[in-house]
């Protein structure tokens, strides 16, 4: 079993968010990565915590305008049985502030 644990609430852009995932049933414990749009993070900020047949990922990233809508994704597998590995993923909603001030002057010089 994996499951992603956190409020599912929107993430602000910007904002640093932590996440942690959850996975149960593996021995030797399962290896965890994280994806965002389908591919792995690059040098991801992680604690990874172990005991018994259970692995817990915590994750920090900050999420951009741009991952609205992208999956993010914690992955596990037992690294003794290759093609083992399941996953629990979310959709992301991003919220952004826009500077009004920025917003306009861009909308008066369209005009």
């Amino acid at each position: 079993m994996v499951k992603i644990i956190g409020p599912r609430q929107p993430f602000s852009a910007g904002s640093r968010v932590q996440l942690k995932c959850s996975s149960q049933g593996s021995r030797p414990p399962a290896a965890i990565t994280w994806k965002k749009a389908g591919s792995n993070f690059k040098n991801p900020q992680e604690e990874v915590l172990t005991g018994g047949n259970a692995t817990v990922s915590v994750f920090f990233f900050t999420p951009t305008p741009e991952d609205h809508g992208h999956y993010i994704a914690c992955r596990a597998e037992n690294p003794l049985i290759p093609g083992s590995d399941i996953e629990d993923k979310w959709k992301m909603e991003v919220h952004c502030e826009y500077n009004n001030i920025s917003f306009l002057f861009y909308s008066t010089l369209v005009k």
